[in-house]
């Protein structure tokens, strides 16, 4: 199974926010592809969802993890997945297997 979240959706299109017309038309088009992808899950933004990271994201003040990597894990804590598609150490620190070092 493979999951994302409409919080992690977002961040990629805010890394391309300010690189113009062409390529934002471009990220917007592989983000609406990825979102009808049938073998793709992804996870709507909820207000409980939200609350939920914020909770992580106060008690986690020794780490660097941002609002969306707390929604994450707690996604896949919810869908007992351990396996986590990135590079990014926070994943690792939250205990989870990172698949790209």
């Amino acid at each position: 199974m493979t999951v994302t979240s409409e919080m992690v959706l977002v961040e990629f299109l805010n890394g391309f926010s300010d690189e113009g017309p062409r390529l934002r038309n471009a990220v917007a088009s592989a983000v609406e592809i990825l979102r009808s992808d049938r073998k793709l899950i992804v996870m709507p933004q909820t207000s409980e969802q939200f609350e939920d990271a914020l909770k992580q994201f106060q008690k986690a003040t020794d780490k660097s993890w941002s609002l969306t990597d707390c929604a994450s894990f707690k996604i896949m804590q919810d869908l007992g997945m351990r396996l986590a598609l990135t590079h990014d150490r926070h994943f690792a620190q939250a205990g989870f297997d990172v698949l790209l070092r």
